[in-house]
């Protein structure tokens, strides 16, 4: 405040003091004429010379977010004023504008204009929670925690959850569907993040063919799975197909009977009849 009271004296030619002795006649402050080094005004309060000169005020700061910001639904679009910015929902069927605190924003309190907050809630993490919420927090867990156990695999290396699925589960829901028993959730690029369009719910034996190298098995593809079934007809053992092509030897069973890349040619081994 000081600072801007001086700016706008100096260019009156006028100098706010300050005394440093107690009791002075002149008061703690006095104003100053500089070009005729007088005093002009005596015992004077800050705050009424402050608001007198119009700079009581500190200009109005921006808040701590960008424009394009997401948080949830929302996108921050415009600045208001140092507490407030304006979004635009994107929730399905919205659209609407609201202008919420950024303090609520950046604390996760508001992530939609209030329309999420009159649809029925999912219902899923109340109680036993569902086989799709529990695959949901899980992926969460291990792309976000560095105390995961699976860290290093996923987080660790890089491997995200979009914003949309990471605050939102049911988005994560919509995308995916309930999750069928036997599956569990995959990404079809496994350098690729956790995202619509690269995720699926997938056997055991399919995820087995989408292992990364060096993280226990290859990816095997479609021309691979062909010469797979072709050497394993003309006599090749399966211990050496899997070592040969860098996959566990229950991949290989499962390509050479036909339970995964069924649509794939090659011969395929009928299975050994049970005794």
């Amino acid at each position: 405040m000081f600072r801007r009271i001086k700016q706008r004296l100096d260019s009156s030619g006028e100098r706010l003091h300050k005394t440093r002795r107690v009791g002075h006649d002149l008061g703690e402050y006095y104003l100053i004429d500089v070009r005729r080094n007088e005093v002009i005004r005596t015992h004077v309060d800050i705050r009424a010379l402050a608001k007198e000169l119009g700079c009581s005020k500190p200009r109005p700061r921006r808040p701590n977010l960008m424009v394009g910001d997401r948080f949830g639904h929302l996108i921050v679009i415009e600045y208001i004023d140092s507490r407030r910015v304006r979004c635009v929902c994107t929730a399905p069927n919205c659209g609407n504008e609201t202008t919420p605190s950024s303090n609520s924003l950046r604390r996760g309190k508001t992530k939609s204009c209030g329309c999420s907050q009159s649809r029925l809630r999912h219902g899923q993490s109340a109680g036993k929670r569902s086989p799709s919420y529990r695959s949901w927090r899980a992926m969460i867990g291990r792309c976000t925690n560095p105390n995961n156990p699976d860290w290093k695999d996923y987080g660790g290396r890089g491997i995200k959850v979009c914003d949309l699925w990471r605050t939102s589960f049911e988005a994560f829901f919509a995308d995916l569907g309930e999750r069928p028993a036997g599956l569990t959730l995959d990404r079809v690029d496994n350098d690729g993040d956790y995202e619509p369009g690269n995720c699926r719910w997938a056997t055991s034996s399919e995820q087995s063919l989408n292992r990364r190298p060096g993280g226990g098995y290859a990816k095997l593809n479609a021309s691979q799975v062909e010469k797979v079934r072709i050497l394993k007809a003309s006599g090749s053992t399966t211990r050496d197909l899997a070592v040969r092509f860098g996959v566990a030897e229950g991949t290989v069973r499962d390509v050479v009977r036909g339970d995964t890349w069924k649509n794939v040619p090659g011969p395929l081994q009928s299975p050994r009849p049970r005794k």
